[in-house]
């Protein structure tokens, strides 16, 4: 911070003194909590910060008459530069451990469901004989003070992540079952499809990859009370033909013939045919041996490498038994 003095000559300001006081306006000619000038302050109040912008005050062993309005100040190297918060910092003390309890707010409720009562609260400490003592939590107790709503006999309702219920197969849907006129949370529900319960028992019930054994007529309600059963939310998934139409198998090639190392169709691919690869080849859905494909036969000609290398064999021997008449018939002359 900077001040410029009578001369117009711009002077660097410093803080040279912090002081916090308790309900007073300027924390003048009125006893300090704390004083960085002062060698007596109570070791309740610990200055936290600094003179630099951090004017952080602790408060320990709190008591009751210390709830008040606190007030900083700090002065200057130059004394026109000193200054006051004027607004203060309030502060509460609770002198009872009751006092500390967060209560929810109005919890809706249908009769026949469980309900939770969320709650918090904070243990205090307390003065004893000039010691601090910690209060330890010996006891709790619920009377009727939260506001809780009953709704009797509420049907429940379906509300589905999509307006209608004509989905296609491996779509994915989201259904929630909730009280039509407020929204009411831990609900154990019970999910019926076409009558029979589903195993799922929380407010959401989430179904993916649908496929045509979804279809049907979906309700909720709560358990132990059949009153709540929802209207029927009914749901169609489109069976695709190849579900029960007989699979069929399309090559690469129109006829079955292939030479050795060439290769077949890419959805099942055969690398490098050889006469191993020959054969009858179908295919068809899986847990579903009604789609069986016809048989695509499929034929990779004779190895020639076999039969050439019977002629090498031959020719080879020819070769040796040629040198060895040749090598005979020389010494032979000699």
């Amino acid at each position: 911070m900077k001040s410029v003095n009578a001369n117009g000559r711009e002077v660097l300001i410093e803080v040279v003194r912090v002081v916090w006081c308790k309900n007073h306006e300027t924390c003048q000619e009125t006893p300090s909590l704390y004083d960085s000038q002062s060698q007596t302050n109570d070791p309740r109040y610990r200055y936290l910060g600094d003179k630099k912008g951090d004017c952080t005050l602790q408060i320990s062993d709190l008591q009751k008459e210390e709830g008040a309005t606190y007030r900083f100040r700090m002065e200057m190297s130059d004394p026109k530069a000193s200054f006051t918060a004027p607004t203060g910092l309030k502060v509460k003390v609770v002198a009872a451990l009751g006092q500390c309890v967060n209560y929810p707010d109005q919890v809706w409720a249908v009769k026949g469901s469980t309900v939770t009562l969320p709650c918090s609260f904070t243990p205090l400490k307390s003065v004893n004989s000039g010691r601090g003592v910690l209060i330890e939590v010996v006891r709790v107790a619920w009377c009727r003070r939260v506001r809780v709503r009953v709704l009797d006999g509420a049907r429940m309702e379906i509300r589905s992540s999509r307006d209608d219920g004509e989905f296609e197969r491996g779509e994915a849907v989201t259904l929630n079952c909730s009280a039509g006129i407020c929204t009411i949370h831990q609900l154990e529900v019970t999910w019926f499809r076409d009558g029979s319960a589903l195993p799922e028992s929380g407010p959401t019930l989430y179904l993916g990859y649908l496929t045509a054994k979804d279809s049907g007529n979906y309700t909720c309600g709560l358990k132990m009370n059949n009153s709540t059963l929802s209207t029927p939310y009914s749901l169609h998934v489109e069976a695709e033909e190849e579900d029960d139409a007989q699979m069929e198998i399309r090559s690469s090639r129109d006829d079955g013939e292939f030479e050795r190392g060439e290769a077949s169709d890419p959805t099942l691919y055969l690398g490098y045919l050889t006469a191993k690869d020959s054969g009858n080849y179908t295919c068809g859905l899986k847990r579903n041996n009604g789609t069986l494909s016809a048989p695509y036969s499929l034929h990779v000609g004779a190895e020639e490498e076999a039969f050439n290398m019977h002629l090498a064999v031959r020719l080879l021997i020819f070769t040796l038994q040629t040198v060895l008449f040749i090598i005979v018939t020389s010494i032979v002359l000699k």
